[in-house]
């Protein structure tokens, strides 16, 4: 999907299926805030990825990377926007969304737990 699919995909949601919900994935970039700011969707799940990665490998690193997201969530509710994390698969990841004002949180749960494949790793 591109961004610019995003404004028919939200008129559609709207005109023809008024009970769901529009959720946006990506990074809390000045763009995609932006894009957040005008389409207002029903719910945002903040990622940690580079915006140019096609799929998210990671989770948010709640004690190293998170200064992007506490602006983001606090600008993300002034607009009426839920908010959801995406986190790894961490006991304290919870805790840690809500202290940061998430609304809710989603797990990466991939089943190599995470790490990229070294180039030439052969597995099952």
């Amino acid at each position: 999907m591109r961004r610019t699919d995003v404004f028919a995909l939200s008129a559609q949601i709207r005109d023809r299926f008024p009970d769901k919900e529009l959720c946006l994935e990506g990074y809390p970039s000045d763009d995609f805030m932006a894009l957040l700011e005008r389409v207002r969707p029903a719910q945002v799940l903040f990622v940690p990825d580079d915006p140019e990665q096609s799929t998210s490998d990671h989770g948010w690193r709640f004690d190293a990377d998170t200064g992007p997201l506490v602006d983001a969530i606090e600008t993300a509710h002034g607009w009426g926007i839920a908010v959801s994390v995406f986190c790894d698969p961490d006991p304290e990841a919870p805790a840690c969304a809500v202290k940061l004002g998430a609304d809710r949180i989603e797990i990466y749960t991939d089943p190599k737990g995470g790490r990229p494949r070294r180039s030439g790793a052969r597995g099952n």
